[in-house]
């Protein structure tokens, strides 16, 4: 169900809604208003989280909820010939260093050197491999959360603090020459999650956090 404003009748998308504070921001004649039956009849509803879309899950735990999407996105697939190209070369030159002549101080001495570009190829992988097998958890265990990105167990988490949290929205993050979506949580500190995630579990990520 879309939300229209009452005003000018013209569609607001979700992002222009403020959870907090139950009310919306009409792009069109910039008017607030509020939206407080919307978000609780047809937004944040059980049976809305019933229905997850692909590569997102739901779940209640003993003290809280866990929520998680992937990080499928296919138009990042360029990484993938880019990483295999660049650890084809360093296979190539690691090879020539092991069975070339020279002291094994020198060979040594040609590894430290190749370490940045080593180091620089397990990012490389990390990039190509994130948009294929990559998830983003968020998991609510009474007043703390904590947040999970990465590769099955392999990743990074980060701890907040739930009780703090104000203000839960969509935002969009601007760079040079593309946007990305993200979810903000606003309380004492500012946590942004979730960017780059598709916009359909991106929306079901915040409505499994406002429920």
């Amino acid at each position: 169900m879309k939300l229209v404003c009452p005003e000018c009748k013209s569609e607001v998308p979700l992002e222009r809604v403020d959870m907090s504070s139950e009310s919306a921001l009409c792009c069109q004649c910039q008017k607030y208003f509020d939206c407080k039956e919307w978000i609780e009849t047809a937004l944040v509803t059980p049976e809305n989280l019933k229905h997850p879309p692909d590569g997102a899950l739901y779940e209640q735990t003993p003290h809280g909820f866990r929520v998680v999407v992937s990080t499928r996105a296919y138009r990042w697939l360029f990484f993938l010939p880019f990483a295999c190209m660049w650890s084809a070369l360093l296979l190539f030159f690691s090879w020539a260093f092991l069975h070339g002549n020279g002291s094994p101080g020198a060979r040594l001495l040609l590894f430290r050197f190749l370490t940045p570009f080593y180091l620089f190829c397990a990012v490389a992988w990390g990039f190509a491999l994130m948009p294929i097998f990559g998830r983003v958890a968020i998991e609510i265990d009474g007043d703390s959360g904590s947040i999970f990105k990465g590769i099955g167990f392999m990743g990074w988490t980060r701890h907040f603090d739930w009780r703090s949290v104000r203000k839960i929205r969509l935002s969009t993050y601007y760079m040079t020459n593309w946007n990305q979506e993200q979810i903000t949580l606003e309380g004492d500190k500012t946590v942004q999650v979730a960017r780059g995630v598709g916009h359909k579990r991106l929306c079901y990520m915040l409505l499994a956090l406002c429920a």
